[in-house]
């Protein structure tokens, strides 16, 4: 673990490491990026498990009750024969959450409709019936329209689904059945992440074929003497704090580059002995 901690340590900067890199094979690189690969992927799991995780879970617990209490008690929703019909006054609305009302996408602010589900099977399916009666989604008779969350209406038909009824005794029953099943997101969505986090240092070695050409420039005006291929591979190094500093929420422009750029005309000098 020490010698891994020293490398991390030599890569940000060291320029008798750097020296000694350029008597170092692609493979040897390629193996410090893996390990430390592994090691950003559990410092980004152990910073979600301390911010996020903890929320993520709460979310979990609360699915399952929040499902049965948003269903109202007195609505039957029956699909018969590709059918709709219900057993409550027409249109029927049921409200937009105020979990949900006003949660943003991007730069735009999204569900801002009163309501989120508004049925009315009596009337023919019309899309402008959505801004009529200011919903997200639109039950007809025979067809479902809804907004996504781009605000493109999307009318989908129901005919070809099995018969079913729908009230709130069938969906306390089925949100109990799929409750257990939540527990497992929890892990996997921990898994995701770690996963997550070391392909996203590995995808680096896309971009430093780009930026290698930059160190590279760096290495001949510092008369340095090593190639194109040589100043990948210590790009591969360079890149090691930009990396760590992204577990940091801070933002400067082109930071990553210029970080590790800065780093590249520190580490690399012929004073230092890189062939010369």
């Amino acid at each position: 673990m020490s010698n891994i901690l020293t490398k991390i340590k030599d890569s940000i900067y060291s320029p008798t490491y750097y020296r000694e890199l350029t008597r170092e094979p692609f493979s040897y690189s390629f193996k410090y990026l893996l390990v430390f690969g592994l090691i950003f992927a559990l410092l980004v799991l152990i910073k979600s498990s301390v911010l996020y995780l903890p929320k993520f879970n709460e979310i979990l617990s609360k699915i399952g009750p929040t499902i049965i209490e948003s269903y109202p008690a007195e609505l039957e929703v029956n699909v018969k024969s590709g059918n709709i019909s219900t057993n409550v006054t027409e249109p029927y609305f049921i409200k937009t959450p105020s979990s949900i009302k006003g949660s943003t996408r991007g730069n735009n602010i999204q569900n801002q409709a009163e309501n989120f589900i508004t049925i009315d099977t009596k009337s023919e399916p019309n899309v402008e019936n959505l801004e009529k009666f200011n919903t997200t989604i639109l039950i007809t008779k025979n067809y479902v329209i809804y907004k996504d969350m781009n605000s493109k209406i999307t009318s989908q038909s129901i005919k070809g689904l099995p018969d079913f009824v729908v009230n709130r005794n069938m969906v306390s029953q089925m949100t109990q059945k799929m409750t257990p099943y939540f527990k497992i997101l929890l892990p996997l969505f921990a898994v995701f992440i770690f996963i997550g986090a070391f392909l996203s240092v590995l995808l680096n070695m896309i971009y430093l074929l780009f930026i290698a050409l930059l160190v590279w420039l760096i290495a001949v005006i510092k008369k340095a003497g090593i190639g194109y291929g040589k100043s990948y591979q210590f790009a591969m190094h360079l890149m090691t704090l930009p990396i760590l500093l992204s577990l940091i929420p801070y933002s400067v422009p082109y930071q990553y580059s210029l970080l590790l750029l800065i780093l590249a005309a520190l580490n690399i000098n012929k004073k230092a002995g890189i062939l010369g």
